[in-house]
């Protein structure tokens, strides 16, 4: 790990003068972190260090002041280095563990939780770090062991709970998620929403989501609508259960209508499909957007091998293997952990993720290390993945905020001839216009370069129809359109 290092000019001082300059100025931090003022509190600690360059606490306060402003490397640089002149201070190794996890940097957040385990086996806050980085990496299964370690620690720990029972259902063991659930699912809802009791009745309507969703695993209709209901009375605002989605359970007619396909669908559908998906998908259905994205691309980077590339919805890594041979570094996410394991058999991934498209773009890294620090990933992948999306506009910005200058998207969508939208279709998956996709890439800024009509795979022996498309972000995006056909 490369540490930050702070110019000081102690050698000038005698130890009395640094020691006693070190504490006032920590001091001075404190009391302006205390009244909210974070960069004089910074500056404080800073010229701390100016006196005292091994001043730890120094060194942790300013680790801290850094999660909270979300510089997460200099975060775990500064906890490192505190951590290492004080190994006895818990709370600063716990950081430099958080620190490393929220930089991206799995591996090293999971070897430190390990270390620290190795001190205190009967913690069950370590046992709750190790088993989100673990799940994060896609080792579900010894993140379901390190939740339930960490709740027979800490039975009341209702995140791990929540946490839990999410991994249970992933693993298509939805008896054991809703056995788990049972002491968040017994409570009364709220007599009206109390901000105070904010984050307690999220978790309680994240329950009953959860709840909801096993049931309907088990083919259990009936309950799952009653858990959806239970969950939406404690959601009276209709923050995490929308008015639509309330209707719809409440409506048994919308059970003949396609359903909006939700994280939590997409995901189970695609563990419980993860053992069969590539015989099935390449043989049954044809597919073939991996390779008709990789025969676009190609003719735009001649002889190149050191592209940066994301793989969103990377499935089971059928786009990671296709453009392997172009990348410096591949990295792939998708919701679904077994297929994030099935991708990771194939060993052309540097790196993987499991969560939604919007947390690999924020949370993968297009660098190696520090030191080969870039600005964006050169490539954006998104093979068959955006048709469990409607509107695409904002997927689009985050992407644009993800590329670097020049930087491109590659992907195909389902196409449908409504003007100007989308449309959701009985497969639960949206088939786009290309007026849609092109007003989509102008309001995220992004270039279209191509967009052409293309079958990525059939359906019932029939092509499906569909849009290949490539965009680019460059200096003066204004939506441009060039070869369109």
């Amino acid at each position: 790990m490369m540490f930050i290092n702070i110019a000081s000019d102690s050698e000038k001082r005698s130890p009395e003068e640094q020691n006693a300059s070190a504490e006032t100025f920590l001091g001075m931090g404190y009391a302006a972190w205390a009244k909210g003022d974070e960069s004089a509190a910074e500056t404080a600690f800073r010229n701390a260090l100016s006196y005292d360059s091994n001043s730890a606490e120094a060194m942790a306060a300013l680790a801290e002041l850094s999660m909270s402003g979300g510089r997460f490397d200099d975060a775990a640089n500064l906890y490192a280095q505190a951590a290492t002149r004080a190994p006895d201070r818990w709370a600063w190794q716990v950081g430099w563990a958080e620190a490393e996890s929220a930089s991206g940097r799995r591996a090293e957040a999971i070897a430190l939780w390990r270390r620290l385990l190795e001190q205190r086996p009967d913690s069950a806050q370590a046992r709750r770090g190790l088993a989100q980085d673990l799940a994060t990496a896609g080792h579900i299964i010894e993140a379901i062991a390190e939740c339930q370690e960490a709740i027979q620690l800490d039975p009341g720990d209702e995140r791990t709970i929540l946490t839990l029972a999410t991994l249970l259902i992933a693993q298509d063991e939805p008896t054991a998620a809703l056995e788990r659930l049972q002491s968040l699912l017994r409570r009364p809802p709220p007599d009206g929403f109390n901000p105070r009791r904010e984050e307690e009745s999220a978790r309680q309507a994240e329950a009953h989501r959860l709840a909801g969703q096993a049931w309907a695993i088990l083919g259990e209709t009936a309950k799952a609508r009653q858990a959806w209901r239970q969950g939406a009375s404690f959601d009276p605002e209709g923050r995490f259960f929308t008015k639509a989605f309330v209707e719809g359970v409440d409506d048994d007619k919308a059970s003949d209508s396609p359903q909006p396909p939700t994280s939590s669908y997409v995901r189970a559908l695609f563990d419980r499909y993860a053992d069969r998906f590539d015989q099935d998908l390449t043989e049954r259905l044809g597919y073939c957007a991996p390779d008709l994205l990789r025969q676009a691309v190609e003719p735009l980077y001649p002889g190149r091998t050191d592209l940066r590339i994301l793989d969103i919805g990377c499935g089971s890594g059928l786009a990671g293997a296709a453009f392997r041979s172009l990348a410096k570094r591949l990295a792939g996410v998708d919701l679904a952990p077994r297929m994030i394991e099935k991708a990771r058999t194939r060993n052309v991934y540097d790196d993987l993720a499991i969560g939604d498209l919007l947390f690999g773009l924020k949370a993968l890294s297009p660098s190696f290390s520090l030191e080969d620090a870039c600005s964006g990933w050169d490539i954006v992948v998104a093979a068959d993945v955006l048709m469990y999306l409607g509107d695409l506009t904002e997927t689009f910005r985050a992407i644009a905020a993800a590329l670097t200058l020049n930087g491109r998207l590659a992907a195909t969508v389902e196409r449908t001839d409504q003007a100007n939208g989308f449309v959701l279709q009985p497969s639960r998956r949206y088939a786009h216009s290309p007026e849609h996709v092109r007003e989509a890439l102008i309001a995220a800024g992004l270039m279209l370069e191509q967009i052409h009509e293309c079958s990525s795979r059939r359906e019932k022996g029939h092509p499906v129809p569909g849009l290949l498309i490539l965009a680019c972000k460059t200096e003066a995006c204004k939506g441009e359109r060039t070869n369109e056909t």
